[in-house]
């Protein structure tokens, strides 16, 4: 399976999935004559070289996926940040002058490669430095140039408010926001400040407070502030968006030794059956693991503009319609060459 889902006519999988013009890796910060990060993830921003055991070059791409590329779902979170007024916001998440307390207030895990900022930047955002140019000094969280972004309309002071203006930088997700945790068998002496031999990267994030994420701006006398403060750290509940309407979070899996895990019978869209296994509790993952691998990054946000026409995101008022896959491979937008190019970039099954 090969989907490129585009955004404004742009392929997600091209490097800064927003513009035909890369985003610049080279940063003041981050160009120190040698480079502490030798593994360049081909454009996707860059990780420490792995030297625990040797990686083929199809591990070196899946550590790169894992860890840094969000399916162009940055598209998505700054829609959400203007449906919900800023209630819903991942650049005010990152705001650098809480990066000393963010696995207490989120659970969220600081990127060893960022510090904290001294100062605001020129657009008057406190943002962590880093020696990754596209961290957002929290695991999980990437950050890219918004091409809507007007610097003579900017006001940072009026974004605050409603996160209606463009700002300068949009927010993306990766799948190592929840599985990326601290080794319980190496823990960090400051779990505020680990170095990268204290991450696991597939265990699950025993911390993260995934509900914060939801209600940062939400009053206290809200039932929606209820609910999300009902779910337990450690938990996601994966079927909040699309809604199914049950409060359900769940303890995240941990993604690893899936070939001794056992198997179930599970009928397939083609009327075919196949041994497979049950992942999440919901059974949304029992068909396949490619397939249950695509699922995640279309739920955090891949493919928004398509899915979020098919439902009302965030309060479920409105009837679902299916996603439907053959569409969304008929409308993709991306030249051969790029989908040649950045095929590993994708979740893939023959």
């Amino acid at each position: 399976m090969f989907i490129v889902c585009g955004f404004y006519g742009m392929p997600t999988a091209l490097a800064d999935e927003y513009s035909e013009i890369p985003t610049s890796i080279s940063t003041e910060y981050s160009d120190t004559g040698v480079s502490e990060y030798p593994d360049n993830c081909e454009g996707i921003g860059y990780l420490p070289e792995y030297t625990k055991e040797n990686l083929t070059d199809a591990e070196k791409r899946g550590r790169c996926t894992w860890y840094l590329w969000t399916g162009g779902n940055a598209k998505y979170y700054r829609d959400l940040a203007k449906r919900t007024h800023g209630g819903v916001d991942l650049l005010k998440l990152i705001d650098s002058r809480v990066h000393d307390e963010r696995l207490q207030r989120y659970g969220a895990i600081n990127d060893p490669g960022c510090e904290k900022a001294t100062a605001p930047d020129e657009y008057g955002l406190w943002l962590d430095k880093c020696k990754d140019p596209l961290s957002t000094g929290v695991i999980g969280l990437r950050k890219f140039q918004n091409p809507n972004f007007d610097s003579a309309k900017w006001n940072p002071v009026e974004y605050a408010k409603t996160s209606q203006i463009e700002p300068p930088y949009v927010i993306g997700q990766s799948c190592a926001i929840c599985h990326v945790a601290l080794d319980p068998l190496n823990p960090p002496k400051d779990k505020e400040h680990p170095k990268w031999e204290n991450l696991v990267a597939a265990l699950g994030n025993q911390y993260i407070k995934e509900n914060k994420l939801f209600a940062s701006s939400v009053a206290d006398n809200s039932f929606i502030k209820q609910v999300l403060d009902s779910q337990k750290p450690g938990t996601s509940d994966t079927s909040r968006i699309a809604t199914d309407h049950i409060n359900n979070p769940n303890a995240i899996n941990s993604i690893f030794n899936l070939g001794d895990r056992p198997t179930y019978p599970e009928v397939m869209n083609d009327g075919s059956t196949k041994d497979v296994n049950h992942i999440l509790k919901d059974g949304a993952d029992s068909t396949g693991v490619p397939i249950a691998s695509l699922r995640v990054y279309v739920n955090i946000g891949m493919c928004g503009d398509y899915w979020t026409s098919l439902h009302e995101p965030l309060l479920g008022r409105t009837p679902q319609k299916p996603f439907d896959i053959a569409s969304k491979r008929r409308g993709r937008s991306a030249k051969a060459g790029d989908r040649q190019k950045h095929a590993w970039l994708m979740p893939k099954h023959s």
